[in-house]
């Protein structure tokens, strides 16, 4: 596999150097495949999703490096919503490691993993703000992204119905989606992102994509086709906060597009039917509110963990101004599992970076909701399918944050912060840097060349 993968990598580098769209359209169509293998499976510390966004990243420095010895610019954009993401990741990753060390406490390998989060994911912003930069390249990483949901989906489906080994091949690679769980999964739908929450965000995040995608589509048929097999997927992943998120998920594409009344029937009717073919996953659930304490024993286990494990040091010494450590997750006492996970979003947020991280959460929220909002609203082109899409992904994350860590999920976080960049591509909302051509300055169009004057005579150079 590795020589496989090197031959792959020599072929398609200078590819993504000459046309790093390509790189993008990778990242997209492979990383769900991928994102679930186990960490250390290549003998490194790295997931091969992680590898491959190095990989693209390492050509877009090497054509920047090439671009500059020809003498030529390349795409320099920066934006407010490129100001909130790095508020998020400095109060979410940096403040937070040197607070620990200002305080004399240890960093663990633990806590520098998951310090670099929110870091990842602003260089894959990036890394997609630079290599997108047409509507025609959008509308292709939406097609790519469907596209790889649908078979991430089908793989789903076909765990929980327990067909052709893919159980006990996502056993085999793929990572335990579940703490203590050692065994086959068919009871939820994990597939190849191995946890089932990403993988329900992940489906609620590509439903809305196809739903934006069919108002202009003359294969809408064929679409909603589509979006039942993604609706399956996601209600065979079983997590609550999976259907809560997709109802508001939902709710939000319907008032923004303004094609509620006409998705209310339809969803209805598409939820209703794969709600009865996947009712054992369903009913599987529903059986833990009818237990002696009237709610699922894993909502009981979460508020345990949290008066257990992590309230004690969170609220004690004030450290929830300035958070405890990057880490969500402490050691577990007992022998049936390694570690106790944070899950529940919003004391998520305080525990890794106290007040700053959530002010800079509420902050990243506003500007984004805003942006989003007013680029859904202007355009109905492959833009503006990105926007509202993730506009309204953003909308559920918000909600669903009372129950999970959703911003930074494995899976759905990957796809995310791509849907951000391309909803900003040939936008002017909140842009404080123009771009230039590679080519130079003679092939800018005159309207750009109009806001390169006024933002140097504010200073911008």
């Amino acid at each position: 596999m590795l020589t496989v993968a090197a031959l792959f990598a020599c072929i398609v580098f200078p590819i993504v150097v000459a046309r790093p769209e390509y790189g993008a359209y990778i990242i997209l169509l492979a990383t769900p495949l991928i994102v679930g293998i186990a960490r250390g499976q290549l003998g490194s510390l790295l997931r091969p999703n992680e590898f491959l966004l190095a990989f693209v990243l390492i050509a877009i420095c090497i054509r920047g490096l090439l671009l500059a010895f020809g003498q030529r610019r390349s795409d320099v954009s920066y934006d407010r919503l490129d100001t909130a993401l790095l508020s998020l990741a400095a109060a979410g990753s940096i403040i937070p490691v040197l607070w620990r060390y200002a305080r004399g406490l240890t960093l663990s390998e633990d806590d520098l993993l998951y310090a670099v989060v929110l870091i990842k994911y602003y260089v894959l912003f990036r890394v997609f703000r630079y290599s997108i930069t047409t509507q025609r390249q959008v509308k292709v990483c939406l097609i790519l992204s469907v596209a790889s949901g649908l078979i991430v989906a089908v793989i789903g489906l076909l765990q929980v119905g327990n067909l052709f080994g893919i159980p006990e091949f996502l056993l085999a690679h793929y990572d335990q989606p579940f703490e203590g769980h050692t065994t086959v999964m068919t009871e939820r739908a994990t597939s190849t992102v191995a946890s089932a929450f990403g993988f329900a965000d992940m489906m609620i995040m590509n439903i809305i994509i196809v739903l934006a995608l069919s108002r202009a589509s003359q294969i809408s048929g064929f679409l909603f086709f589509v979006a039942i097999i993604l609706l399956a997927g996601c209600i065979a992943a079983g997590q609550f906060s999976g259907y809560v998120g997709l109802v508001v998920a939902l709710l939000a594409f319907g008032f923004t597009s303004g094609r509620f009344d006409h998705l209310l029937p339809i969803g209805v009717a598409g939820g209703g039917l794969v709600a009865l073919l996947l009712w054992p996953v369903i009913a599987l659930r529903l059986e833990g509110f009818q237990g002696q304490a009237g709610v699922p024993d894993s909502w009981a286990g979460r508020w345990d963990n949290l008066q257990t494990y992590f309230f004690p040091e969170l609220f004690t010494r004030g450290n929830w101004v300035l958070g405890v450590r990057p880490a969500p997750r402490i050691p577990a006492l007992e022998t049936w599992r390694e570690w106790v996970y944070l899950e529940s979003g919003y004391i998520w947020l305080l525990w890794i970076g106290g007040i700053p991280f959530v002010a800079a959460f509420v902050f990243f929220a506003i500007v984004s909701l805003r942006i989003l909002q007013r680029i859904a609203r202007e355009r109905t082109d492959a833009v503006g399918v990105a926007a509202i899409s993730v506009f309204s992904y953003l909308v559920a994350t918000i909600v669903t944050m009372l129950f999970d860590p959703h911003l930074t999920l494995r899976g759905s976080a990957d796809l995310f912060f791509p849907m951000l960049a391309l909803s900003l591509v040939n936008s002017r909302a909140g842009v404080c840097r123009s771009r230039f051509s590679d080519l130079g300055p003679s092939t800018v169009e005159p309207v750009a060349l109009g806001r390169i004057h006024r933002n140097q005579a504010f200073g911008f150079r």
